[in-house]
């Protein structure tokens, strides 16, 4: 309905995914607490048939990670819908970047860890007000050591250099 209201432009779809043992991946909801019953590529056309404009697929197994994204899943979404798929969860350096455009097919990425997460290793101590956030989540992180933090621009500028355009 709201496709139909706004236009498939205005619907974002966020898919959270994780791969059981068997290799299928499932769609959660709520960070990855709450299983939805549903296979994550027949949710990923479903939602195109619905109308969603693009996905926004998210491997909780590698979210936070910076071990790279789940390529596998980008690709296999990429594959069976025709709407814009965006990658997040698992960026640790530039170059998972780059590989989940090229070989992935992703059409973006959405990025948090390794734009912030130097600052805020850096920074932690001086976080002890709760208007700072989830402090306690950054403290208890495993280690910041598999994230090559980077800027934006840094980014755009290996992308462009290794061929894939963007807005600079």
């Amino acid at each position: 309905e709201a496709a139909q209201r706004f236009g498939s432009s205005t619907i974002v779809v966020a898919i959270e995914a994780i791969k059981e043992s068997r290799g299928n991946y499932l769609a959660y909801t709520d960070n990855g607490r709450e299983y939805t019953g549903i296979n994550v590529l027949n949710w990923a056309k479903q939602v195109e048939e619905l109308g969603a404009g693009e996905i926004v697929v998210t491997s909780v197994d590698k979210e936070g990670t910076g071990e790279g994204f789940d390529y596998e899943l980008v690709k296999m979404i990429s594959e069976c819908v025709s709407i814009p798929v965006i990658a997040h969860g698992g960026a640790g350096k530039k170059e998972d970047v780059e590989l989940v455009i090229k070989d992935s097919a992703a059409d973006a990425v959405a990025l948090s860890s390794i734009l912030h997460y130097e600052y805020i290793a850096n920074h932690i101590t001086n976080a002890h007000s709760t208007n700072e956030g989830n402090t306690e989540f950054l403290k208890s992180k495993r280690s910041f050591n598999n994230l090559n933090t980077t800027t934006l621009i840094e980014i755009k500028k290996h992308l462009i250099s290794n061929g894939i355009s963007c807005r600079i």
